[in-house]
């Protein structure tokens, strides 16, 4: 972070204000205990006018001077920024270009303010100075009504008559929303039924932009707390004030046609947003209760990531060249592997569209359906209307399908009936959680799979995990992987090249990573395999066997991975480490 220039020392360099001047100013701030700042003091004194102070900024810190009664922003550019990020920072967006946000700043010396922002937002920034009567100005006219209330931020500022008039017109509207929202006494300044929805709308953008999977909303005794989840990990976001969370919470329910009196029994729905460039984004929503209000998750089914070819997992050639003999095949079981959040539903899904031809007849059976895919049979699991894997799956193979996709194989019944359809001439695929390859064989004999039916019917096991990608603007050799690496004994054979680890930029919001990609394991079946697993070998003979015959484990695969450059040793032995 670059080291603060200090107001008053900037202004005197200028020669607008004296030391002595700067020490009294100071000795009031800190008698009043700093309620105001540095260059409202110096007006309230009457030593510089707003305009004087604006004018020393620029020409010190040789940045431009914008006057905001003049500049309304673009629809685009307003919702670039969070709104508690405004208030907060007395800062406002006026312009955006090639990823760098132009932000009109009361203080632009605030280095914190500007690291702030661009953490948040993901995007670089470029200040500029405006008087702090025009930002106040400008959040009353194009932002007052989307604002979330926290006393603190600085709305106090702003009219009476708006905060009212906001606070008026959401009590008559919310009504519409939802009856059972009680609106008395709600600390809803500057927001109705309208700036509800552009509220909620500009958070979901903003998790796009993030390239988040998963958007959090969790209540807490403050207020409703925002989390995204970026390549894996969660990042904090803005509180929602708590008098407005009921109605937040209201509009996602809305969105999802779920039910909006309901608040003591968790619901899932679906939810389809139409984005600012008329494309549309698929939501998949839960709710449940917690003890400060219900928790929503949304999980973003970005549409791009429904073309995930298996052309972009992440496969090594020979990996892929497997896969896809195996996928060409008429029949038998294809099993992907791996704990929650691994990948697998993006693999079969990449599988599926492979598979999705004419002359093919594909059904899947899916708990719940994340993507459609025109031209496919996708069947969802509704237990309340007895359809679960098990019956399902029974119908599915009376419809003369060529293709069966299972999303998991949970119970010995659903599994039994897969075998048997892979036997009878079908290409089965499906999930299990397991951490390896290896584990999938032991799992479905501990289900109570027929050892006969395991030998006969598994034609490929596919494990994997999802490591974050080194960031290509910041990444550099890494010295300590390489001690690390050298102190961890075997290598993996043909392994070579060198590790790399991301310093952190703009671009991948200072964490070093930017993006995912798969680290897979596959695991044939040859005769000599399918006679252990009859003779009920236990896993550990199954593994040695593998080894023997050319099955790296994950660890091995994802450090040759890391040699490449693509990952971290680190976030490696991160995945790997139950493996």
């Amino acid at each position: 972070m670059a080291r603060r220039v200090l107001l008053g020392d900037l202004l005197i360099s200028a020669d607008v204000i004296t030391h002595e001047q700067l020490t009294h100013s100071l000795d009031i701030q800190s008698r009043e205990g700093k309620t105001r700042q540095l260059g409202q003091v110096l007006i309230g004194e009457g030593y510089l006018t707003e305009s004087q102070i604006a004018l020393a900024l620029s020409r010190q810190m040789g940045i431009a001077v914008v006057n905001l009664d003049t500049m309304p922003p673009g629809p685009m550019v307003r919702g670039l920024v969070p709104v508690d990020l405004i208030l907060k920072h007395m800062a406002v967006p006026i312009a955006f270009h090639d990823n760098t946000l132009t932000m009109a700043m009361a203080d632009p010396t605030n280095v914190r303010s500007i690291d702030d922002i661009r953490t948040l937002t993901g995007y670089r920034v470029d200040p500029a100075v405006a008087a702090r009567s025009e930002i106040l100005r400008y959040i009353q006219q194009y932002y007052a009504r989307d604002a979330m209330v926290h006393a603190e931020v600085g709305l106090e500022d702003l009219s009476v008559s708006a905060h009212q008039q906001a606070v008026d017109g959401i009590r008559s509207q919310m009504a519409a929303i939802a009856p059972d929202i009680p609106t008395e006494g709600m600390e809803i300044t500057g927001t109705d039924e309208a700036n509800i929805i552009d509220l909620v709308d500009q958070i979901i953008t903003r998790a796009l932009k993030l390239r988040a999977s998963d958007l959090h909303f969790v209540p807490t005794p403050l207020g409703l707390r925002t989390r995204f989840r970026i390549d894996g990990r969660l990042r904090d976001g803005a509180t929602i004030a708590k008098k407005i969370q009921s109605a937040v919470l209201a509009r996602i329910k809305i969105l999802s046609d779920l039910d909006v009196t309901e608040h003591r029994r968790a619901q899932e729905g679906h939810a389809r947003i139409v984005l600012a460039d008329g494309d549309a984004l698929d939501l998949r929503v839960s709710f449940i209760p917690t003890m400060y209000g219900e928790t929503a998750v949304l999980r973003l089914l970005e549409h791009l990531t429904r073309e995930t070819s298996l052309n972009t997992l992440g496969f090594t050639v020979p990996q892929q060249e497997k896969v896809n003999r195996y996928l060409s095949r008429p029949q038998g079981l294809v099993v992907v592997t791996g704990p929650t959040g691994s990948g697998k539903t993006t693999s079969l899904y990449a599988m599926l569209r492979q598979l999705n031809e004419a002359e093919s007849h594909i059904i899947t059976l899916e708990d719940p359906i994340e993507y459609e895919i025109p031209g496919i049979s996708q069947v969802q699991v509704d237990e309340g209307n007895e359809v679960s894997f098990s019956t399902g799956i029974r119908s599915m193979v009376r419809l003369d399908p060529d293709v069966i996709m299972v999303g998991e194989i949970r119970d010995l019944e659903t599994a039994t009936i897969a075998f048997q359809a892979a036997l009878t001439g079908h290409l089965v695929l499906t999930t299990l959680h397991t951490n390896d390859a290896i584990s999938a064989v032991a799992r479905l004999t501990y289900m109570g799979v027929e050892p006969y039916l395991v030998s006969s019917a598994l034609s490929l096991v596919l494990s994997q995990r999802l490591v974050r990608r080194v960031c290509s603007y910041c990444h550099t050799e890494d010295a300590s992987a390489v001690q690390a690496y050298q102190q961890m004994g075997d290598s993996p054979e043909g392994a070579e090249g060198n590790f790399l680890v991301g310093k952190g930029c703009d671009y991948c919001n200072n964490t070093g990573y930017r993006g995912r990609t798969g680290l897979f394991q596959t695991l044939e079946f040859d005769q000599g395999m399918r006679s252990l697993i009859l003779d009920r070998a236990p896993e550990s003979k199954l593994a040695k066997y593998a080894g023997s015959h050319g099955m790296r484990s994950l660890r091995e695969e994802g450090i040759k991975l890391a040699l490449t450059g693509e990952t971290t040793l680190e976030e490696v032995l991160a995945v790997t480490e139950a493996t």
